[in-house]
Formats: structure tokens, C-alpha cells, sequence
């Protein structure tokens, strides 16, 4: 009888169970579908570079590598395989494109459609660009440097060394690699090899953020590679590069934007399902309370308290269960593929993990917490004597308020809003209950609008307003002076005022802290100060290099928990280690920087300052050939211009954007559904309340006014706390997506202000229309039954 009796309360209050229903679904799909998401794309990447054998370092040389620089690299512990390879840049109809050798030991090919060249005339080419049968006619710059300058595509391929859109730069034409090819090795007729590939031993084991982090031999793979990262050093020449992975298109990146979403899948779930839970508790605990009546007649019967509990427990975890099991799923199944899609990375097609141990914690979490305040309230009740829950709860006495006592207020107030303000002080739990539930979800909707206003235009920021510059040149080689030719090379191309600068990749030591930054040097200062705008961040004042000391970018100064006076140690490429004193904080956000003056330079460091890097103003129309002639001058190595790089900023910023607006879609249905809760339980608490209203001849438009402008009150109040909450929330979760080279804006847009609180306000009025009709079903005769 007490199932049957269950099974038609579920049916009865089908809209208090359904909403149970919907909030921990939604609750737990977006905890479980967030959570899920990093970890999917970094399994399909690692299988991806496993299965495609991507390499763990690649050694250049400008001079070519030969048999025993092998040789040399093959007697070192830890190494797997020491495979030598070539790689040519061309140009291809005016295309700059990348020519590999095919190899089937490292950086394996994914062929997609096709088959694989069978003679030298063959290759396989970019998914992208080519298709089967497509002719690629080298031109001569090449030489004698391969065997053939024609070739056939014979299929289309995606390769692990070109994980985005983006493909980097090259030596040669304007700069910008559009696309690559895969040829027979033997097409390639150099004297020394290009570059040479290792494979560390256990590279089964690593994962796409290079820690090898998948198994019980991760710290072993580790440690035995960082070993191998100091051995190659160790035995190379000064002339020879290693690179590690990073140095893959799009590796970097992709490790980046997988450790934002794990950091905003950690901040906003948490405060997400916290609101959830605080919701169906509160659901849960009303409904117990106003079955008072039923809890007296089912004890007067003869049930066991633990009979009766166990009703409720039903009907609580029935809902709560299908509702974690179904988020569960849907959100594995949902919330990662759709924020893989955002991201323009070449990589598999996405599978699905359903991680079971996070499911089960998020399932007994759930039940633990369902029954406690099932068994909680239920006993509360229990406790009584059955006669006094046979009748009516007494309601809750009037107070006079703070308001009364001010008459010139007080007076003037109609009776209704008397009884409203009186009644808002009267039912401080369920005041609180509004407040908390509709002020957390304003919170989570300003937090996502306001990230996403974190985040637009920082690029804008950096390379507009701090650096001004409108291109950087690489010199292929280190000068102390812009000589006559180079000079006039880059008058013909239009390049103004060009400052010489040395800029190189360092550690930044500080007590037990370390950060990787660009170590900035300029040749002429007052050209530096055209270019650069160093403020500090918070006064705002223009920082002037001086020869006293180093300025240092904010990010830096967080990260080496250092400032203005304290002294920082940079360590070079060589392992050198030099000691500078800060002179100065400046406002950056994007990468860390150390900038030093010439004369600094050489009384600390004491050795001949060649410099490498030109910045400076472009006027050329037509920037693509502009940066041609530079590269086939023989001086310039390749040209980064500003505009390019905001405009992959603002690529990378449209995919981020796609998660916050996921954020927000998903924030706005849970206002929508603790709306909805909290608005029914608030009708079916004052039955009787309203329907002595109707007995007094109180109409319905009165009736709805006197219950909705409670309601509106609470919502505007909620919303305009929920904005003051939305802010410390923000600030939060901009310090955790930040990471160690990136800084955002701590500022939110008024607009992002406007539209949080009106969305939340248009949900409130939306649950007004909703339940209207629950009002108008309200029996009168319940007034009538009186409580002693």
C-alpha cells in the first residue's frame, strides 16, 4: 500500500518530482560532461601521437647533420630510436609548402584517401589543400636537392607534425607555411641529413602533455626523459637545436586550451552542482513538511517510522538516481564532442570514456546526500505526536518590523504591501532559499559573460597598445649593426625606423620559482620606447629602462612572487646563470618578458650583445611580397606580422568563446529550473494563505499581486546580490584559467551586468505565467479548516 501510495504521489506531484528530475540531471551532466571533456581530447591526442609514433625531440642543424652526429645520439641511455630524416621548404605556385621524407618509424602519415607513392614521380599531400590526382611542380630554387620537381598526388594524408589550422612559418617565399607533402626518401639528394628524430624508451607511456602521466611507470618514463633532455645537450654542438614536442604545430596550443577547460570544468561545476543540491534538498525537505498530515494518519496506523521513511527515500531516489544516471551519460556524451568541435585542431574523431569511478562518487554523493535530508526532515515530523500532525501546521506568527516603527513610511504603505513587507521578514527560510538559489545562478551567468570579457581583445591590448610595432624581423643570422645593404634592403620594402633588438628564450629563477620568458634587449632606447609602452599596471605610469636594473612583465612577478627592489636570476640556453635587480613591474599580458638595457647587459653578462630581431613600422601595400624579397634577401629568416598574430588570437578566442556560451546556455536552464522550484513551492506553502484571500473577496488579479510581488521583490534583490557574488566569482576563475603566461582583464562589462540581471528577471517572469494557473486551481475550502 505505501508503494502504491508512492507511485500516485509521484503521479500527483508529477511537477515537484520532474523538476528533482531535470535539476540533477542538469546538474551532474554539466559536472560529468565538463569533467569528461579534457580528458577525452587529450586520450584521442595520445593515442593519435602513439599510434602515428610522433616524435619525442628533433635535432637541427644549419650546417646538416651526419652518420655520427647518429651515431653519437645513439650511444645515449634511454633512446629508443635515433632515426635521420629530411625536410626541404618550396615553393609550390607560389605557395610556400614543406616537403617531408616519408618514414615508417616516426611521424607516421594518417592516410585518408588514396594510397601511398609506389616511385619517386608519387607523394601524398595535405587532406587540406590537395586532392588525388592533383600535380605539384616544384620550382627550381631547390637545385640538385631532389631528384624530381614533379609530382603526382596519389593520396591525401594528415600528419602528426601539423596538429592546427595554423602551420607556422618557413624560410622561405612570404613566410607562412600553407601546406606540406610527404615524398619517397630517396627523392632527396642532400649531403647531410636535416634533421635527426629520437624516440624515447617507454614513449608508450607519455601523454600529450609530455609527463607521461597514464601508468605506474609514468614517473620512471619521466625521469628517464628528462635525463635524455639533459644528455643531447650535454653532447651537442653549439650549433645544433633540440626541440621537444612543443615544437609540433599545434601541440602546445592544444595542451593550453585543455588545461583552460580542465580549469573551468573545475570552478564552475563545483559552484554549479552546489546550487543543485542546495535546491532538491530544499524541494525535498517542503514537500515532507507539507505531507505532515499524511505522516499522522500512516503513524496512527500502525507504520514503522522506518516504513514510512522509506517512501519518501523512493520517491527522492528514484528521481535523484535517474537523474544522475541520465546526466551522467548525456553529459559524457554531449558536453565533449561539442566543445572538441570549437577547437580547429586535426586530429581523430573524438570517443567517448565514461570514467565509472567519477560517476559512482557522483552517484553516492547524490544518494548520500538525498537521504540525509530525507531522513532528516522525515523524523523532524516523526518525532511529534500523531494527533498534531493530523492537523494543520500553525502558521508562523506575525512581527512587527523595523519599518513600522518609521510611521511617515509606514502610513502611507497600502495594506497589501504591508502584508508583503511583513511577510518577506516573516518566512526567513524561504526568503533565504530564493536568495540563494536565484542569486547563484545570476552569479554563474555574469562569471561566464564576464569571462568571455576577460578574454576579448587582450591580444588587441598586447600587440596594439604595448607593443606597437607592426612587424618582428628574425635576422638569419646575429649582427651588431645594421649594415649599408641591409639597410637599403629594408628601405625598398618600406620598413621605418627599424630597432635592433636581441631577444632570446630564458629561465627567470627566483628562490624555489622559475618561469620560462623572452629576454628582451634593444639596441637604441628611444626607439624602444616608440615601440614598447611599459606602464606599470597598477598606477599606470610610464616605466623608463634604465641601466640600474631590470623591468619585468606582471605575469613574471606573480609567478617569481617578486617585485620592484628584489633580485631575479636568468639562466641562458648555456646553462649560465646571471643576476639582475628589479627596477620595475610593467603591464603584459601575453607571455612573460625581462627587458634589459644594452649597457646593462654587458656589465652583468660581460660578453659581445649580437642582436638577432628587427621591429619595426611597415608601410608596404602588398605585405605578402614585402616579406618575400626580405627572406630571399639573405638576411631575414622570416617576418611576423602583428596583424597575423591578433587574428590567430582571435581565432583561438572564437573556440573559448563557444565553451562560455555553452557556460551560460547551461546556467540560464538552471535559473530557469531553481526558478520553477522554488516558485511552486512558495504556491503550495501558502494554500492556505491564499485561498483565505479569495474568501475575503480578494480577486485574482489581487491574489496573484499578493503572492508575485513577494516574488519580484526577492528576485531583484536576489539578482542584485548574485551580481556582487558574480564578481568575486569571476576573479576566481579568471586566476585559475590564466595559467603561467597569460593574463585577462579583471574587468566586466556593463552590458554583461545588464544582461545576466535581465535574464534571470525574464526567467522569474516566465515562472509567473507558468504556475498562474496553479493559482487559479487553489480550493477555497481550505481556509475553513481551522488549527487550534
Amino acid at each position: 500500500m505505501l508503494f502504491k501510495n508512492t507511485l500516485i504521489k509521484i503521479k500527483k506531484s508529477i511537477g515537484r518530482y520532474l523538476s528533482i528530475f531535470f535539476i540533477i540531471l542538469l546538474g551532474v551532466g554539466f559536472l560529468s560532461g565538463l569533467t569528461a571533456t579534457s580528458p577525452d581530447i587529450l586520450s584521442v591526442a595520445d593515442k593519435y601521437y602513439k599510434d602515428q609514433n610522433l616524435m619525442d625531440f628533433k635535432i637541427v642543424n644549419p650546417m646538416g647533420l651526419f652518420d655520427r652526429d647518429v651515431e653519437k645520439l645513439s650511444s645515449l641511455d634511454n633512446v629508443k630510436a635515433v632515426i635521420p630524416s629530411y625536410s626541404l621548404d618550396v615553393i609550390e605556385q607560389d605557395k610556400s609548402i614543406r616537403i617531408h621524407a616519408i618514414e615508417n618509424s616516426v611521424n607516421k602519415v594518417k592516410l585518408i584517401d588514396g594510397r601511398m607513392p609506389e616511385n619517386l614521380e608519387e607523394c601524398v599531400a595535405d587532406d587540406k589543400f590537395y586532392d588525388i590526382g592533383d600535380h605539384i611542380i616544384i620550382t627550381e630554387e631547390t637545385g640538385s636537392l631532389l631528384k624530381n620537381k614533379n609530382y603526382t598526388v596519389v593520396g591525401t594524408i594528415e600528419s602528426v607534425l601539423y596538429l592546427s589550422d595554423d602551420y607556422g612559418s618557413t624560410t622561405v617565399g612570404d613566410g607562412k607555411l600553407t601546406s606540406f607533402i610527404f615524398i619517397p626518401k630517396e627523392n632527396f639528394t642532400l649531403n647531410a641529413y636535416t634533421e635527426i628524430y629520437l624516440l624515447a624508451q617507454g614513449t608508450g607511456l607519455v601523454n600529450s602533455q609530455g609527463t607521461g602521466l597514464v601508468n605506474s611507470y609514468s614517473k620512471k618514463y619521466a625521469s628517464a626523459v628528462k635525463q635524455l633532455k639533459d644528455d643531447i645537450i650535454a653532447i651537442k654542438d653549439d650549433t645544433s637545436t633540440v626541440m621537444d614536442r612543443n615544437n609540433v604545430v599545434g601541440y602546445s596550443d592544444l595542451k593550453s586550451n585543455s588545461d583552460i577547460v580542465s580549469s573551468v570544468s573545475f570552478v564552475f561545476p563545483l559552484f554549479f552542482i552546489l546550487i543543485v543540491m542546495l535546491m532538491t534538498s530544499n524541494s525535498m525537505s517542503r514537500m515532507i513538511a507539507e505531507e505532515r498530515n499524511e505522516l499522522g494518519a500512516l503513524t496512527s496506523l500502525g507504520y514503522k517510522d522506518e516504513s514510512i521513511i522509506s517512501t519518501y527515500l523512493f520517491y527522492v531516489l528514484s528521481a535523484s538516481i535517474l537523474g544522475a544516471v541520465a546526466g551522467f551519460f548525456i553529459g559524457c556524451r554531449i558536453f565533449p564532442p561539442l566543445i572538441f568541435s570549437m577547437f580547429k585542431y586535426i586530429l581523430p574523431t573524438l570517443t567517448y570514456k565514461y570514467d565509472m569511478i567519477t560517476f559512482i562518487i557522483i552517484l553516492a554523493a547524490t544518494i548520500l546526500l538525498m537521504v540525509s535530508v530525507t531522513v532528516i526532515s522525515c523524523y523532524r515530523e516523526l518525532k511529534q505526536k500523531p494527533a498534531f500532525l493530523l492537523r494543520p501546521a500553525i502558521l508562523k506568527k506575525g512581527e512587527a518590523i523595523l519599518l513600522e516603527k518609521i510611521t511617515f513610511i509606514w502610513k502611507r504603505l497600502s495594506f497589501t504591501w504591508k502584508i508583503t513587507i511583513r511577510n518577506l521578514f516573516r518566512y526567513k527560510k524561504r526568503a533565504f532559499m530564493t536568495i540563494v538559489g536565484i542569486a547563484g545562478c545570476t552569479a554563474l551567468l555574469l562569471a561566464g559573460f564576464g569571462l568571455r570579457d576577460s578574454m576579448n581583445g587582450v591580444a588587441q591590448k598586447q600587440y596594439k597598445e604595448i607593443f606597437k610595432y607592426d612587424d618582428m624581423i628574425i635576422l638569419r643570422g646575429e649582427i651588431q649593426e645594421i649594415n649599408d645593404v641591409l639597410l637599403e634592403t629594408l628601405d625598398k620594402e618600406k620598413i621605418v625606423s627599424p630597432l635592433l633588438i636581441k631577444q632570446s628564450a630564458v629561465k627567470c629563477i627566483a628562490d624555489d620559482n622559475y618561469s620560462d620568458v623572452y629576454m628582451v634587449v634593444p639596441k637604441d632606447r628611444e626607439l624602444f620606447d616608440d615601440y614598447f609602452t611599459l606602464n606599470n599596471p597598477k598606477s599606470g605610469d610610464l616605466l623608463a629602462l634604465n641601466d640600474s636594473g631590470v623591468i619585468i612583465s606582471q605575469k613574471l612577478s606573480d609567478n617569481l612572487k617578486v617585485g620592484k627592489g628584489d633580485l631575479v636570476i636568468v639562466r641562458d640556453s648555456n646553462n649560465k646563470e646571471f643576476q639582475f635587480k628589479i627596477e620595475g613591474i610593467a603591464e603584459n599580458y601575453i607571455s612573460n618578458y625581462i627587458y634589459i638595457s644594452e649597457n646593462l647587459y654587458n656589465d652583468v653578462i660581460d660578453e659581445p650583445l649580437f642582436y638577432n630581431t628587427i621591429v619595426s613600422t611597415h608601410n608596404s601595400e602588398d605585405e605578402k611580397k614585402s616579406a618575400e624579397s626580405l627572406i630571399n634577401s639573405g638576411y631575414v629568416l622570416n617576418i611576423i606580422y602583428t596583424d597575423d598574430v591578433i587574428q590567430k588570437a582571435l581565432d583561438d578566442n572564437q573556440s573559448l568563446n563557444g565553451i562560455i556560451i555553452l557556460i551560460v546556455v547551461v546556467s540560464s536552464l538552471l535559473a530557469f529550473i531553481v526558478l520553477y522550484n522554488l516558485t511552486t513551492i512558495n504556491i503550495s506553502e501558502r494554500k492556505r494563505e491564499i485561498a483565505t484571500l479569495k474568501v475575503l473577496g480578494f480577486n485574482d488579479r489581487e491574489t496573484n499581486n499578493y503572492i508575485y510581488r513577494e516574488v519580484m521583490i526577492l528576485t531583484i534583490v536576489s539578482i542584485l546580490i548574485g551580481l556582487v557574488l558574480g564578481i568575486f566569482l569571476h576573479s576566481f576563475i579568471v586566476d585559475i584559467v590564466e595559467g603561467a603566461s597569460i593574463m585577462f582583464f579583471r574587468k566586466i562589462k556593463w552590458i554583461s551586468f545588464a544582461i545576466s540581471g535581465l535574464l534571470t528577471l525574464a526567467f522569474s517572469l516566465i515562472m509567473q505565467f507558468i504556475t498562474y494557473i496553479k493559482l487559479q486551481k487553489i480550493d477555497m475550502n481550505d481556509a475553513l479548516k481551522s488549527v487550534e
